[in-house]
């Protein structure tokens, strides 16, 4: 069947599959009826059919009712200007923000977390970092790393630092005092340093038990 004065639209059977065709303009599926949907079935591998994806008119949202496919290469843009895209090149996935503002990753549920999984070196996952929404704390799971030269700051202002240099290791504060504090009931706080044969050994020993210091090496006072 042919429909509009140029047979603009035709809708035919070729003998194996059955095709709407529009050759001028936009080509639009409407329901006008209030609170209904447009619903798209297809067979459901079975020799039955299902429902794939439906237009809710009555919630104005698109419901994907089975799972979705994006060939390697093949992006999901989302705003108005393209500006997040979720894909997969062939070889690696990708969640990028190439348009404006921040990215955000967000756990609305009370007491809930957001875990960042990933191998764990035998096949399986593991967590590595954890954002934990009921003891309102960051959890690493995982030993971190950092490059030489690259610090871990502490304080608004990045008062406190340590970072090793590619030689040396550094504890760096630039505002007030630097505290060492061991708060365990009669424990000892201990210097340690290398023996000169290649172990290691005590220098100096804060005892909390006994309240007093002793220095377990020579001690040797400058003029």
């Amino acid at each position: 069947g042919t429909f509009g004065n140029a047979s603009d639209l035709q809708i035919y059977h070729s003998g194996t599959k059955s095709f709407i065709q529009n050759d001028t303009g936009h080509l639009d599926i409407r329901n006008t009826a209030t609170n209904s949907d447009i619903i798209f079935q297809a067979d459901d591998g079975s020799g039955s059919f299902t429902t794939y994806f439906q237009v809710d008119g009555g919630n104005e949202r698109t419901i994907f009712k089975q799972p979705t496919s994006y060939d390697d290469n093949v992006l999901a843009f989302f705003g108005n200007d393209l500006d997040l895209r979720v894909y997969h090149d062939g070889t690696d996935s990708f969640i990028k923000s190439d348009g404006t503002g921040h990215l955000y990753f967000q756990q609305a549920n009370d007491d809930k977390d957001i875990i960042f999984q990933c191998d764990n070196g035998s096949g399986g996952l593991t967590a590595y970092l954890t954002l934990d929404g009921s003891a309102v704390r960051t959890l690493f799971s995982q030993h971190t790393q950092h490059s030489d030269d690259k610090r871990a700051f502490f304080g608004s202002s990045l008062d406190l630092s340590m970072y090793h240099d590619g030689t040396n290791s550094i504890i760096a504060n630039s505002t007030g005092n630097l505290f060492i504090d061991n708060y365990a009931d009669d424990a000892l706080t201990y210097f340690r340093s290398d023996d000169g044969s290649g172990g290691i050994a005590t220098y100096i020993e804060i005892q909390g038990s006994n309240t007093r210091t002793v220095f377990r090496k020579d001690l040797n006072l400058q003029d």
